[in-house]
């Protein structure tokens, strides 16, 4: 563990200090540290440290990223004990990586020990403190380790009873004396901000440079959130090196994590951009009924960076539910099973949620880390996790509509305790809109009245110049709890009297929850009468389809469309190739054929310039001529006939099925005319799984195919898809179809009575091209370039 900690950090003492300021004597009220027996508070401490070093042999660099979930409980006896026990720990590092997490090796077995065994910090009645004891059995082996891991916990200015005994006013500070280690620190009283009181700490030498900043409970003195910055530069033995470290603290369940390389980003981000429509609210989606918030049993475990999180999706009308349209989750008492459903004795701890719609998919959901706790043997019980069980609660919002007016001076509108400040600059036309998040109200990024609006954070005002624009944010960060924006809001032409903007009110108490079981996929996909965590369409989306369209085309990308129903033109696009375009139905119903036996008309499933997400069918279905090993799709001087058998009408009927306890599994000898055999293309283009009852379905083929569910299959291998496979390679138990969603009818795609549409198509490819003119043009061609 050497590797750990590329240099000792070197701030004990002015971190000892820091917590043993004593009370002044006057009568004046102060911002104590008043800790109660038997009081615990847990807190997530995340810390980036980056050392440069200059020597003979030129310059080196080396880091240490680390997260620590450490809980503080307190004990009463003749004086005040903190026990400080360290429950989960993540490291990397240049060499290597470390995680709690993780089978223990050799070389870590030491930490473990002293991790696990904890430390305890004795105050005396001055909150003063007397000693700092670890728990672990000293040895001569574990001094070295015991010493880098207790600087992780003597070494920062973010341990409860940070400020005890400053007055407690705006403006009231107290300097710490500098000493060989560090230099004057000042500890001000910044603001205060309802119970919460912010100090700041700084100060700096030629070697040592420190600014912290502390959000301090005012009734207990306890630290609510903490960010420390320090840039340190020492010399040894002819070389010199400069430490830079950021160490925050933050609640327990903290879900936003420390992403510095994140917040140094620089420039605005456009977040609205007129079209010459005007903009409202109009796409703003009612809000969410319980139905739609907590619509599945089921969720997911995705595993990411030693930890766990769990995700649970929403029923997204289509991907055009907003996000503020659901409210807001609380996930809760989390408790792991084995697949058996045996409990494991496996200690959990939860992330606050968070609820966002895919990029990818459209679709909305809340994820929540979820950090598996201990030392010894949490790896083999990771091992053992088949699902864990969590009660999601729901806290619908309420949106509201308020008017800012535009003026030559700031204007300012409240709703609840959230804040909306409108602001000129002095750029003609541009203004600055300031928002500040409330307990449970803030507003959304949407500004009505403007021609566009971009959006940058805040950096942190008092900061002093050594630190970096990521280092000041994370402090804006650490200052309000949540990342606090600002707005540039552009007006073109004359500025309006006023804008408007959209509130979301969430509930104070929740008013629905559910208790959710969340399976990783593995777990999930080999017990079939588990619920499907969420609905999965057939069909890519309208948002899907849109968002595959930002994807790199080829320069011959071809553009597919469908035919009109009962309509056939083979298609050669000006090349050596023959398509044919067809309907979903069609291609569940027609019989085509070729008349040449070495060639076939062969589904695409991912056309050019065409990405179809996973797990999806194809509309339009596109084939294209192929040799029947499917290596040739270019032909020269040949005549080809397609002839096309299709009904001449079809339509989409319920047949007579009635869900059972487990409504997304479907026996398919209820489905006439399927058997294990068949093409699992052609059963999903002739049978439709809909999460509707029947009275309630559709009557066209595009309404059906936009309620139609996917299948899952057995076996997760991506090799099986749904155009290379038969029926029995997505069977359980040799009988049962799973469906992703809960299934409440089932529609059959049927031939109306009538005579067939034959069609014979023909078609003559061109004769091999002469090479003399083909070799002519391409050296002619040479250098050309596409715009």
């Amino acid at each position: 563990m050497h590797a750990v900690s590329p240099l000792p950090l070197t701030l004990s003492a002015c971190a000892l200090t820091l917590l043993t300021l004593s009370a002044c004597s006057d009568s004046e009220q102060m911002l104590e540290f008043n800790p109660q027996d038997g009081e615990s508070r847990s807190y997530q401490v995340i810390a980036d440290t980056f050392v440069e070093t200059d020597s003979s042999y030129g310059r080196s660099t080396d880091y240490i990223r680390s997260m620590m979930l450490t809980d503080y409980q307190v004990e009463e006896t003749e004086h005040t004990i903190l026990h400080i026990r360290p429950n989960f720990m993540l490291m990397e590092y240049r060499n290597g990586s470390f995680a709690s997490s993780r089978e223990p090796g050799d070389f870590d077995k030491e930490v473990r020990e002293l991790m696990s065994a904890g430390f305890q910090i004795h105050l005396d009645e001055n909150m003063q403190v007397a000693d700092f004891i670890y728990n672990a059995y000293d040895s001569d082996a574990q001094q070295a380790q015991r010493d880098i891991m207790l600087d992780m916990f003597k070494d920062e200015f973010t341990r409860p009873g940070v400020a005890h005994g400053l007055r407690l006013r705006e403006g009231a500070s107290h300097i710490i004396e500098a000493t060989d280690e560090i230099p004057e620190v000042t500890i001000t009283l910044s603001e205060i901000r309802g119970d919460e009181a912010l100090v700041t700490m700084q100060g700096d030498n030629d070697k040592v440079k420190v600014f912290g900043l502390a959000v301090i409970d005012v009734d207990s003195g306890w630290v609510a959130r903490a960010t420390m910055v320090t840039d340190i530069e020492e010399e040894h033995q002819g070389s010199t090196a400069t430490v830079r470290s950021v160490i925050s603290m933050y609640p327990g369940d903290w879900a936003m994590g420390m992403d510095l390389e994140y917040l140094s980003e620089t420039g605005m981000m456009p977040l609205q951009q007129e079209s010459g429509e005007p903009l409202d609210f109009s796409n703003v989606s009612d809000p969410a009924n319980e139905q739609q918030a907590l619509p599945n049993p089921t969720g997911t475990i995705e595993s990411r960076n030693d930890h766990l999180v769990l995700n649970y999706h929403h029923d997204s009308d289509d991907g055009k539910l907003d996000v503020n349209a659901l409210g807001q989750f609380r996930f809760r008492d989390a408790q792991a099973f084995t697949i058996n459903g045996e409990p494991l004795e496996l200690a959990l701890q939860l992330s606050e949620a968070m609820t966002y719609t895919s990029y990818g998919s459209g679709y909305t959901l809340t994820m929540a880390d979820v950090f598996p706790l201990g030392w010894e043997s949490t790896y083999a019980k990771l091992a053992e996790l088949g699902y864990i069980q969590a009660t999601v609660d729901w806290y619908p919002q309420t949106q509201q509509v308020v008017e800012l007016e535009v003026g030559d001076d700031a204007t300012t509108v409240s709703v609840g305790d959230a804040k909306a400040t409108l602001q000129p600059t002095d750029n003609d036309g541009v203004y600055q809109l300031i928002t500040e998040q409330g307990t449970n109200t803030h507003f959304d990024y949407r500004v009505i009245g403007a021609t566009a609006v971009g959006i940058g954070y805040k950096a942190f005002g008092q900061a002093p110049d050594w630190l970096d624009v990521g280092e000041s944010r994370l402090l804006t960060v650490t200052k309000y709890g949540y990342h606090p924006g600002y707005y540039e809001v552009y007006f073109e032409g004359e500025a309006p009297s006023h804008i408007q903007l959209l509130a979301f009110t969430a509930a104070d108490t929740p008013t629905a929850h559910r208790q959710i079981s969340f399976y990783d996929a593995e777990a999930m996909n080999a017990n079939p009468y588990v619920a499907p965590a969420d609905n999965t369409s057939l069909y890519a989306s309208n948002r899907e389809q849109e968002t595959a369209k930002y994807g790199t085309l080829p320069l011959d990308a071809l553009t597919f469309t469908a035919r009109p129903e009962g309509a056939f033109e083979l298609e050669d696009f000006g090349r050596a190739q023959l398509y044919l375009t067809l309907t979903p139905e069609q291609a569940g119903l027609c019989d085509i054929a070729v008349n040449a036996d070495d060639l076939k008309l062969n589904e695409l499933p991912a056309p050019e310039g065409q990405r179809l997400p996973m797990g999806k069918l194809n509309n339009p279905v596109i084939l294209q001529l192929q040799s029947h090993d499917e290596r040739q799709t270019f032909f020269y001087q040949r005549d080809i006939e397609v002839t096309t058998s299709c009904p001449a009408d079809y339509q989409w009927q319920p047949i007579d099925w009635q869900a059972s306890e487990h409504p997304w599994l479907i026996d398919i000898s209820q489905l006439d005319g399927v058997d294990a055999g068949m093409p699992v293309s052609k059963l999903l283009r002739t049978y439709a799984f809909l999460p509707v009852a029947a009275d309630a379905a559709p009557d066209s083929a595009e309404g059906i195919r936009a309620l139609s569910l996917a299948l899952m299959a057995p076996d997760t291998d991506d090799n099986i898809n749904y155009f290379n496979a038969q029926v029995a390679d997505y069977l359980y138990e040799d009988r049962y179809l799973r469906v992703s969603g809960t299934v409440k009818s089932v529609q059959q795609l049927s031939t109306i009575e009538g005579s067939e549409d034959e069609r014979t198509l023909t078609h003559q490819f061109p004769p091999l091209p002469d090479m003399d003119t083909t070799f002519a043009e391409s050296e002619s061609a040479e250098g050309a370039s596409y715009e």
